[in-house]
This record gives C-alpha cells, sequence and structure tokens, in this order.
C-alpha cells in the first residue's frame, strides 16, 4: 500500500514578510552606502575648502640686470581660513649667472680682475597674521653688486638669475609649520630687461646648477 507524499507549504502571509524583510534589507544597504559615500564627499571637500593654500607670484614689471631682484614678489593667502606666523625665505639656493657684454664673455683675461661682491639676506618677510585672499608684496633684496667693471674696465651683465622662495605657516590650534616651495628664474630679454617667471630647477644645466650650488654654499 503506497502513501501520498505530502508537500508542506507556508502560509502566503510568511511568503511575503520573508520577501519584505529581504527587500529592506537590502534598501538599507544600498541607503547606508549612499550615506558614506555622501559623508566621504563632504569631508573631501570640506578638505579641500579649507585646507591652507599660499601662492607666490613674481613680479608684475621687469627689472635691471644689474638689480635683478629689485622688484616685488607677491605673497597671497589663497586658502580660506588665516595662516599665523608668516615668514618667506628667498633661498636657498639662490644663484646668479652674468656676463661680460666685451671680450670674453665667460672669462677673465689675462691678468684681469673682478670684485662683484654682494650680501644675501635669507628671511625677507614675516607676519603674525595673513588673512584669507590677503596679499603682500616682499623684495629677495640683498644682492648689490659693488661694482660691475674689472680691472680692465670690462662690464658685466646679469643675465640669469634663480631662487627658491620658502613659505612658512602655522594654523591656529595646530603645532605642525607648514612649508611650500616656489622656484623662480629670471632671464635676459631681448628688451635688455630680466622677465621672471616661475620654473624649476631642473631646467638649467648641470654647469649652470653647480655655479648656483657655489654661490649659494661659498
Amino acid at each position: 500500500m503506497s502513501k501520498d507524499k505530502v508537500k508542506s507549504r507556508q502560509p502566503a502571509g510568511t511568503t511575503r514578510q520573508g520577501f519584505l524583510a529581504g527587500f529592506w534589507k537590502s534598501v538599507r544597504r544600498v541607503l547606508a552606502g549612499a550615506v558614506g559615500l555622501l559623508s566621504a564627499g563632504a569631508i573631501a571637500l570640506a578638505y579641500f575648502a579649507y585646507y591652507p593654500r599660499v601662492l607666490v607670484d613674481p613680479p608684475s614689471s621687469v627689472t635691471s640686470t644689474a638689480r635683478p631682484f629689485s622688484e616685488p614678489f607677491m605673497l597671497t593667502n589663497i586658502g580660506s581660513i588665516p595662516i599665523y606666523s608668516v615668514s618667506v625665505d628667498c633661498g636657498p639656493p639662490l644663484g646668479i649667472m652674468g656676463r661680460f657684454t666685451t671680450g670674453p664673455p665667460d672669462t677673465l683675461e689675462p691678468g684681469e680682475k673682478a670684485d662683484i661682491k654682494g650680501l644675501f639676506k635669507e628671511n625677507v618677510f614675516t607676519a603674525s597674521e595673513l588673512g584669507p585672499q590677503e596679499r603682500h608684496p616682499f623684495t629677495c633684496s640683498g644682492f648689490v653688486p659693488e661694482s660691475t667693471e674689472t680691472s680692465l674696465g670690462r662690464k658685466s651683465i646679469v643675465v640669469r638669475a634663480w631662487v627658491r622662495i620658502r613659505v612658512h605657516f602655522k594654523l591656529v590650534g595646530f603645532p605642525k609649520v607648514f612649508s611650500n616651495d616656489f622656484p623662480f628664474q629670471g632671464s635676459l630679454g631681448d628688451d635688455g630687461l630680466i622677465h621672471w617667471r616661475e620654473t624649476f630647477l631642473n631646467e638649467a644645466t648641470p654647469e649652470q646648477l653647480k655655479d648656483i650650488e657655489k654661490k649659494a654654499n661659498p
């Protein structure tokens, strides 16, 4: 005698409840992921909006070959919050390349002497506070040749100059000192004047870099 197999069935209400529970569980996961992404995005936006940033612009005017550092650079707090204990250093390294206007451009004649001296001032600007979008000019002053002539009366001119400007500052309540570097190069133009632009020292030749290092660390 065979027995019929009886299939067990769950009530329709129980099946619907299980489906709804799984559905809402999936929805909660999606919502949790979306909230997490929105939170991360908000944190990233706040970070970039309030991260301290400074900018240094080159001189807006050209300079003479005798005084290539005479015109001011411009420091700007481009961040959205004030910065404190601000200081600006012009170097190191700091270098100048010149040439003679007559005779051999890069070498002295036999028995010729050149006495071109200058004094570098490294720290050139300090401020207790710099507000958002506040601007301050400063000059990398200090190099003023005592003479641009050699013992034979030959004159020299500056054809290229380098300076690495370093800006240091703090935030209120933070012990960390932030530092940013801005390398600039001034080059002799067709108008006989020095034109400044932001650049990188790796654009200079190895010989020029040696000359810069020698002058920065005599």
